[in-house]
Parts: C-alpha cells; structure tokens; sequence
C-alpha cells in the first residue's frame, strides 16, 4: 500500500502539467493560424487588385501592341538589376555619409569639449591659487594688525599668549575638539596677586655692612625662607 501512495500522488500533478502543456500547444495553432489566415488575406488582396488587373492588361497590351509590349518588358527586364543596383547603392552611401558625418561630428565635439574643459580646469587652479594667496594675505595682515593693536595696549607678553591661545583654539577645532578654557589677564593678575600676599613665599633679606675708607655700603643678600631662625619661634641672631 505504501508502494502505490506516491503514484497515486503524482498523478494529478502529471496531469495538470499535460494540460498545461496540451493549452500551450492550442495557443501555439491558434497563434499560427491567425497569422497565416493574415498572411494568406493580403496576398489574395494582392492578387486580387494589382496581380490579376496586371496580368490583364499585359495580356490585352501584348494582344493589341505586340512589337511595344515586347520591347517594353525586355527593357524591364535587363534595366531591373542596374535599377536594383542603384537603390542599393544609394541606400549605402546615404548610410556611410550619415555614419561618417556623425562620427565626423561627434569627434569634433568631443575634441572642442575637451579643450574647453582643459582651459576651464587650469582657470580654476589658477583661481584656487589666488584665492589661496589672497586668503593667507588677508589672515596674515589680520594677525600681525591685531597683535600690534594688542602688544601696544597690553605689552607683546599679553600679544604673544593671546596669539597662542588663538592658534592653539582653532588647531584643536580643525581636530574636531573642544578646546580648553584659556587663561586671560585678570588670572594673570591674579596669580602675581596671590604671589605678592604669600608670605611663604617671600625670602628673608640681612643687610650687611661693610666698613671701609669710603662711606658705608649696603648690601642685601636673599637667604631664603628659612634662614633667620633657629628653631620654631626663636631668632638665630638672638642672644643665647
């Protein structure tokens, strides 16, 4: 029984493709068909109108004008190939010079395009160079003019870390970063600020006095922050 299942299955398969096939083979006469029922329509047209009314009166020609009817279809005859000839040859040469004068042209096109697009390329280097120069000009004279301004007003110190910080923003621009807060004059100020009212940071200064012939001098000697005590809270010049 399990033997014949498959067969029994495969069956309507096969046989939906066999009508499948047998309705393509249908369409296939029906197409034929039509086109040879066209076919034989025209030329039973063609007879009908220009093959039998020809015939007729060549038959009717050579009946009442043999000696004109002759010389007429033999001049037909032999003239038929040159005729044939010279159409073929006109089509030709119709067709290379249409071909040449297109390549002709196409040609000249191209070459004229050509040129054109080698002068348009060199007028735009020759642009990119000068829009170049002209841009580094103009950021040149736009540094130097803003540092002078700026050294004059704040001394060239202040102008050089300003240009610095300036150079360095835009450096880390063009890397895509953000660039970091730059310290301005008032920290500067700030800072040195700071410094002057530390008293840590001050050093101890001794004066010392020579004698000599002359007049008195005076020096001042720095001796770092440490010097001048002995121990915490008591002087090293203190009596002992």
């Amino acid at each position: 029984m399990s033997s014949t299942s498959p067969s029994r299955q495969q069956h309507p398969k096969q046989h939906r493709d066999d009508m499948y096939a047998d309705e393509g083979d249908d369409l296939l006469a029906d197409y034929f068909e039509k086109s040879a029922l066209a076919v034989r329509h025209m030329f039973a047209r063609f007879e009908r109108n220009v093959a039998r009314p020809l015939i007729h009166y060549l038959l009717i020609s050579f009946r009442e004008r043999p000696a004109t009817s002759t010389f007429v279809a033999t001049f037909v005859v032999l003239s038929a190939l040159p005729v044939l000839s010279f159409i073929g040859f006109s089509i030709f040469v119709f067709a290379a010079f249409a071909f040449v004068a297109l390549a002709a042209a196409f040609l000249s096109a191209s070459s004229v395009v050509s040129v054109v697009a080698l002068l348009l390329a060199c007028i735009l280097v020759l642009i990119l160079v000068v829009a170049s120069a002209l841009t580094i000009g103009a950021l040149s004279t736009f540094v130097v003019v803003r540092f002078f301004l700026r050294a004059r007003q704040d001394g060239p110190h202040i102008a050089l870390s300003e240009l610095a910080d300036g150079a360095r923003t835009q450096y880390a621009l063009a890397r895509g970063r953000q660039p970091g807060p730059r310290p301005g004059p008032e920290s500067n100020s700030e800072s040195q600020s700071v410094k002057k009212e530390d008293p840590d940071s001050e050093s101890d200064s001794v004066v010392v006095v020579r004698s000599g012939s002359g007049e008195g001098q005076k020096e001042t000697q720095n001796l770092g922050p440490g010097f001048g005590t002995f121990g915490p809270g008591v002087p090293m010049d203190a009596p002992a």
